[in-house]
């Protein structure tokens, strides 16, 4: 296996997939210096994979909140138009905030996220190609063998 920066190009995607969970900021500062700094086709392709991973947990946990804070000012509303009059209505509209749906979903995305960016990781460890089913065609369509 060969080894960019001192350590294997393994581990050099993994720790690529590992920072676009934990941030995308540092998950793109990673695809600069790999896109900068390597030759290696492999290892950019999983940067670039790491990245667009990155922007999609970015984008579905901001428009689940997005939706979640939606429906609480719409109970809000209701709770506020129909409430006033009845106690049994705000009892209803209490419970539903108890059981916080919101809360549970997101921290089953979250952990949904984390099965996968697991697999992720133990594909890259392997040192082969991780394929990000949805933009893998994007991606190779975009990166050029040739240059790497």
């Amino acid at each position: 296996m060969e080894k960019k920066f001192g350590v294997s190009v393994g581990l050099l995607s993994a720790l690529c997939f590992f920072a676009a969970y934990s941030n995308w900021l540092a998950s793109v500062v990673l695809l600069v210096a790999i896109l900068v700094f390597s030759s290696e086709y492999i290892l950019k392709k999983n940067a670039v994979s790491a990245s667009v991973f990155a922007i999609l947990i970015v984008l579905v946990r901001g428009a689940f909140g997005w939706l979640s804070t939606s429906f609480n000012r719409i109970l809000d509303f209701v709770n506020e138009f129909f409430g006033n009059n009845s106690y049994e209505f705000s009892d209803v509209i209490s419970k539903i905030r108890f059981f916080d749906l919101a809360s549970a979903i997101s921290t089953l995305i979250s952990f949904i996220f984390f099965v996968i960016t697991i697999f992720f990781v133990i594909k890259a460890l392997k040192g082969g190609e991780v394929k990000v089913p949805f933009f893998d065609k994007m991606i190779e369509k975009h990166l050029s063998k040739e240059e790497a």
